[in-house]
């Protein structure tokens, strides 16, 4: 499940197809992308990855691996690739945390803090793009999962807690997110509390 930032990726200096030929290559590690990338790739953009820094290469397990089986994205190639997922936080992403926060705070046991208010915010606006949710539906799922939901004291960590994924991020992670787990075991549930709450 991607989400790219089209004007985010544009301002960097990137095309659309550079991003996909991006994910392409960190999925190569893990499944056999090679196929793809000979087919959509072209020597200069990777010619452009390659004096940029964003691609290493990796030893050839056997001799008739071809070239594009060892290629990987580097350190600064994947920091560049989540950067392409950073959403536009808009006046009702905003107006969204707020209310999250409040709701979060408001219950009786006193102990609950925010954890890192910006990173918060922006997971908050990630999680939301990715699913694809407006921002009532992202609302009433939160109010939902929160009256359920009764495992941590820190609001950041119900989408990702850097803590134990101190090398992860959330969008590497973002199947893991107690939220994102919440959506998928109790989607029939979620869906019905969405079409009595939110009005057309």
């Amino acid at each position: 499940m991607w989400y790219f930032n089209d004007d985010f990726i544009h301002e960097k200096g990137y095309t659309i197809i550079e991003a996909i030929i991006l994910q392409l290559l960190h999925q190569n590690r893990s499944s056999n992308k090679e196929n793809s990338l000979a087919m959509y790739s072209s020597d200069e953009m990777l010619e452009k990855f390659d004096e940029q820094g964003l691609i290493r290469r990796v030893k050839k397990k056997r001799k008739n691996e071809s070239d594009f089986s060892v290629l990987r994205l580097s350190k600064k190639g994947s920091e560049l690739l989540d950067s392409f997922g950073t959403p536009e936080i808009s006046v009702g992403d905003e107006e969204m945390f707020t209310f999250l926060c409040d709701m979060y705070l408001s219950n009786e046991d006193g102990e609950r803090s925010i954890g890192n208010k910006k990173k918060t915010k922006m997971y908050c606006a990630i999680f939301r793009q990715k699913m694809s949710l407006s921002l009532h539906e992202m609302y009433w799922l939160c109010r939902f999962f929160l009256q359920e939901y009764k495992f941590t004291k820190v609001l950041q960590y119900l989408f990702f807690n850097d803590n134990k994924n101190r090398y992860g991020t959330f969008e590497g992670n973002f199947e893991d997110s107690p939220l994102y787990r919440f959506l998928d075991e109790r989607r029939e549930e979620v869906e019905k509390l969405w079409q009595q709450k939110i009005k057309e």
